[in-house]
């Protein structure tokens, strides 16, 4: 073994080198595109890749968006051929497909670049591709950001000067065989554990979707609830809305200047704060709040927390003091006159895997579910002793349901991570394939 010179690759063998991608390859990326609509797609003709059109390391040409043939014409450097290695530039940077089967006529999007190899410094697509999803590419690039601004972008002219090990072809193609085996089989692990997560999530949406509908007891005589998506309900329970039973605030509105002298910059939670079960603090923003709406706006522990616009619908109850943090108009805040704030929580849930807000909220950019919607949406009345049994039930069978995800999503996280050492060990040879 001898010392690369690189930091982050370490000690590569004798008969390796370490080589600049620009000299093995031609780089491509579109800039823009004078302004191409959605409205000009086409239902036939020349292919169009974006970074969405990339699954498991190919192009899923289905998914692909057809152009005008003028468009694609347009830039011919753009066009795609047989084999080029592709990878994200912009969003997620670093997804790679290989392209095969290639239509006649493709071309390529903004927020991807084309990695071609020329003649001069032959290398393997497949190694290469295996190179740029290990450390040895995504330390390079972490470096490479530094000094620049918040939105991460993969540069053509900073990609130039990617530098990777480089052995022979012969132990190139040898690497990517070797590593195709055995990542297909760590990659067939993932996929079935996370099939087995869809599964106890959607067995965990069927728990929650018959205990706030039917109740607990399998015997109680049923009647039609009169709302197709809710069905059959017991016959002592009755349809309401949700306002008979809670108080729903909407958060304040965004006020990025002080309107008098009294007003004080406070800590606010926004929607990008909250999901189910999940209330993030450590990233929160500041405006300003006067005394009266410091006043209308506090927050206290049990309150629930709902989004109104983006995930809609999920929600959170406060579990610990947040005595000086408030809430922005993406958030409701609720609070119950006659109920439990649990059961309402879990109400949402099963809301949410309904379908009911995708039919029934406004729908622009951004889905909201208004405080109108929310305060008219149809509302199981029971009584506040059968809302605790349920509850009870249902934060058992989450916490059992939960436990089951975390080992599983361990168990992913394990193998992404022992998939990466490894592709980062054979591609800088410091574990080396038999020739």
């Amino acid at each position: 073994m001898k010392d690369s010179g690189i930091k982050w690759i370490g000690k590569i063998p004798d008969g390796w080198s370490t080589i600049r991608i620009k000299f093995t390859s031609w780089l491509k990326g579109r800039i823009g595109w004078d302004g191409l609509k959605s409205s000009e797609f086409v239902e036939k003709g020349p292919y169009l890749i974006t970074g969405t059109d990339f699954e498991n390391g190919g192009i899923n040409w289905n998914t692909c968006v057809h152009i005008s043939e003028a468009r694609y014409q347009e830039d011919k450097l753009l066009h795609i051929k047989e084999n080029d290695l592709l990878i994200t530039k912009d969003g997620t940077i670093g997804k790679l497909a290989i392209v095969k089967n290639c239509p006649e006529k493709v071309s390529l999007n903004s927020g991807v670049m084309i990695i071609r190899g020329n003649s001069q410094y032959k290398y393997s697509d497949k190694y290469l591709y295996y190179v740029l999803q290990s450390d040895e590419f995504f330390i390079w690039f972490e470096l490479s950001q530094n000094g620049n601004s918040t939105i991460r972008h993969l540069y053509q002219g900073q990609f130039y000067n990617f530098e990777f090990s480089y052995p022979t072809i012969d132990e190139q193609q040898a690497i990517a065989t070797f590593l195709d085996k055995k990542c297909f089989v760590i990659d067939n692990l993932i996929s079935n554990e996370t099939k087995q997560i869809e599964k106890l999530k959607e067995y965990r949406q069927a728990v929650i979707t018959k205990a706030v509908t039917k109740g607990l007891d399998p015997n109680v005589p049923m009647k039609d609830s009169g709302i197709e998506w809710i069905g059959e309900i017991p016959n002592n329970v009755n349809v309401s809305s949700v306002k008979n039973f809670y108080d729903i605030i909407l958060g304040k509105m965004l006020q990025p200047k002080q309107e008098n002298e009294n007003d004080t910059l406070e800590y606010y939670f926004c929607a990008a704060n909250l999901g189910n079960d999940c209330l993030k603090t450590n990233d929160l923003k500041q405006m300003w709040f006067s005394v009266k709406e410091k006043e209308k706006y506090s927050l206290k522990r049990g309150d629930l927390l709902v989004v109104e616009g983006g995930d809609v619908a999920s929600s959170s109850i406060i579990s610990t003091d947040v005595s000086n943090i408030y809430f922005q108009n993406s958030i409701h805040r609720v609070r119950p006159i006659h109920g439990l704030n649990e059961y309402l929580h879990y109400y949402l849930i099963f809301v949410k895997g309904s379908g009911y807000f995708d039919v029934n909220c406004n729908k622009a950019t951004i889905m909201h579910f208004t405080k109108d919607k929310f305060s008219n949406l149809p509302f199981l009345i029971r009584n506040t002793e059968e809302q605790k049994k349920i509850v009870t039930f249902l934060n058992k069978e989450e916490t059992k349901i939960n436990r089951l995800i975390s080992i599983k999503e361990k168990k992913i996280e394990f193998l992404t991570n022992y998939k990466k050492s490894l592709i980062y060990e054979y591609v800088t040879g410091k574990k080396r394939v038999s020739l």
